[in-house]
C-alpha cells in the first residue's frame, strides 16, 4: 500500500515477515492514459516499515486478505498491487480528504481562479471503453459520490465558488448538478458547449479503449506534431478546432469568474480535452500531455489576469515539438498553473479511462 507520507502500519503474518526479509520485489501494473507497462521495484525493509527509495512515498503491510487487486494512486498513475497467492497484503479503506484543497495558494494577485474537473464514473469509463463526445452515457454510482465529494471539497473554501460550468455532455452536467447543490441547492449549472471532450469520430465511439486506441492515438500525434488540421477517419475534431475550443473556454469562465464576487468559477470536463488544455496553458509539448493524469472526479486548479493577457503559439511552439506548423497562430492566455490531478477528495480510488 503506497500512500504520501503515510503512517505505517503494523507487520501481520508470518507469510508477509517472510515476505519482508530482505529485499522485496514489488510487482505491479502501472495503467496509465490506457498504456500498460510492467513495473518492478526493489524496496528495503527498515525496521517495521519498509520504504521505496522514492522521497515522500513509504509502504506499509498488515495481514488483511484481498479478494482483488488494490489501486492506489501513485505519482499520478494509478498502481494495481496483485495479490500472490496465499500472500497477505493490505486493505486499509482510503479516507477521503474534503480539504484537499485548503492548502492551495491565495490566488494570484490581479487574476481570478477556475477549478477544471473532469466528470465522475460511467459504466463505460468502469468498463473501460471509449464514450468521447458522441457516446453519452450518464454517471454511475461511484462517479455520483465522486461528484459529492468534489462538491463538499469546494463548499470548504473561501472564497466559495457559486459559478459552475459543464459541458453538453449529461455525465458532466450531472457532476456538475451534483456538485452544486452540495454548496447550495439553489445553484444552475451553465452550460458551456466548447468545454465538450474531443470527438475523435465515429469509429472509437463506444468501443473498447484496446481497439480504439491505435485510431486515436494516430490522430493524437499527427496534433502533436502540428498536423493541427487531421481529421479522424470519417470525421471528428481537427485539432486546430480542439485548441481553438480550449482558448475560448478559458476566455469565457475567466469573463465569468470577473464577473463574480467570489473571483473564481468551476467547470466540468472531459479527459482529453482537459489533457490538451492544461498541456496550452502549461506550455509542455502535446505529446508530453498524452501521459498526464486526470482522473475521474479530479480537480486542476488554474489563475488567470483578470486583464488578460495572451502568449503568440506559433509556427515553432514548444507545444508542438518545435516541428514547423504553417498556417498557424492562436494567442493563448498566460495563467498560472496551480494545480494538476487533485484526487484526495475522492472516495475511492479513481478510475483509470
Amino acid at each position: 500500500l503506497l500512500s504520501r507520507k503515510a503512517a505505517p502500519y503494523p507487520m501481520g503474518s508470518s507469510s508477509l515477515l517472510q515476505l519482508l526479509n530482505g529485499l522485496l520485489l514489488v510487482h505491479a501494473l502501472i495503467i496509465r492514459n490506457d498504456s500498460y507497462h510492467a513495473f518492478t521495484h526493489q524496496g528495503k525493509r527498515e525496521g517495521r516499515q519498509l520504504k521505496f527509495g522514492l522521497s515522500d512515498f513509504e509502504i506499509g503491510v498488515e495481514d488483511h486478505e484481498l479478494s482483488c487487486w488494490r489501486r492506489r494512486t501513485f505519482f499520478g498513475s494509478t498502481l494495481f498491487l496483485l495479490q500472490q497467492p496465499g500472500v497477505a497484503v493490505a486493505d486499509v479503506e482510503t479516507t477521503a480528504n474534503f480539504d484537499a484543497l485548503l492548502d492551495l495558494p491565495p490566488i494570484t494577485q490581479g487574476c481570478v481562479r477556475i477549478f477544471l474537473c473532469r466528470h465522475g464514473q460511467t459504466e463505460n469509463n468502469r468498463l473501460r471503453k471509449v464514450q468521447g463526445a458522441r457516446v453519452d452515457p450518464p454517471i454511475n454510482p461511484n462517479g455520483a459520490e465522486q461528484a459529492i465529494n468534489l462538491g463538499k471539497t469546494l463548499r470548504r473554501l473561501d472564497p466559495t465558488p457559486n459559478i459552475f460550468f459543464s459541458s453538453n455532455l449529461q455525465r458532466a452536467q450531472m457532476t456538475a448538478r451534483i456538485a452544486a447543490a452540495e454548496i447550495d441547492s439553489n445553484l444552475k449549472v451553465r452550460q458551456l458547449d466548447s468545454l465538450a471532450e474531443v470527438d475523435f469520430g465515429p469509429i472509437a465511439e463506444g468501443r473498447p479503449v484496446a481497439l480504439a486506441k491505435a485510431g486515436m492515438q494516430a490522430t493524437y500525434a499527427a496534433w502533436a506534431i502540428g498536423n493541427i488540421d487531421f481529421r479522424p477517419q470519417e470525421g471528428g475534431d481537427s485539432g486546430r478546432e480542439v485548441l481553438e475550443r480550449a482558448v475560448d473556454s478559458i476566455g469565457t469562465l475567466a469573463a465569468a469568474a470577473s464577473k463574480s464576487d467570489k473571483g473564481c468559477c468551476v467547470a466540468v470536463t472531459h479527459s482529453t480535452f482537459l489533457r490538451i488544455l492544461l498541456a496550452l496553458v502549461s506550455d509542455v509539448p502535446l505529446f508530453e500531455a498524452a501521459s498526464m493524469s486526470v482522473v475521474n472526479g479530479c480537480i486542476s486548479v488554474i489563475d488567470v489576469p483578470r486583464d488578460v493577457k495572451t502568449r503568440r503559439l506559433g509556427k515553432r511552439a514548444k507545444f508542438f515539438g518545435g516541428v514547423p506548423t504553417e498556417d498557424f497562430a492562436i494567442e493563448v492566455p498566460i495563467c498560472h498553473v496551480i494545480r494538476i490531478n487533485e484526487t484526495r477528495h475522492l472516495p475511492t480510488v479513481p478510475a483509470v479511462a
